[in-house]
């Protein structure tokens, strides 16, 4: 099997994995394993899911090519789509390295008040390193 060199890494950072995707697991069952490759899937060719509604880039830093980008999502065989189910991951985005990150991984259960403001205290408090490379977190 070879390497398709136009995909992406896709990796799921620890916080991400206890402190949210272990919620998603327990609620979801086997769905959520579906679900997670949906996500990784899509996250390999970032480039196109970039262009679709789903997913946007919110912060950059142009001259090094990082990005953190907020995506949106539905967990397989639910009634909600992807937008209307307020699930959401926020991920870094290393297009010189070609890897996504996944960070943050939630739903509109997970915080309280505005969600923007949520989703950068999470990575200021959590990942001294992405936050090193974003002046405006």
């Amino acid at each position: 099997m070879s390497i398709n060199p136009h995909k992406y890494k896709v990796y799921i950072r620890d916080y991400a994995k206890k402190h949210y995707i272990k919620t998603f697991e327990k609620k979801y069952g086997k769905y959520w394993d579906i679900t997670l490759e949906a996500i990784t899937a899509s996250l390999e060719r970032i480039d196109t899911f970039l262009t679709t509604s789903k997913a946007e880039k919110i912060l950059s830093v142009h001259e090094k090519n990082l990005h953190l980008a907020k995506c949106e999502f539905r967990v397989v065989n639910s009634r909600d789509s992807s937008h209307a189910s307020w699930n959401r991951y926020i991920i870094f985005l290393d297009e010189p390295l070609r890897e996504c990150h996944i960070l943050l991984l939630y739903s509109k259960d997970d915080y309280t008040g505005q969600e923007t403001s949520w989703w950068k205290q999470q990575i200021k408090e959590n990942y001294p390193d992405i936050r090193a490379n974003f002046s405006n977190l």
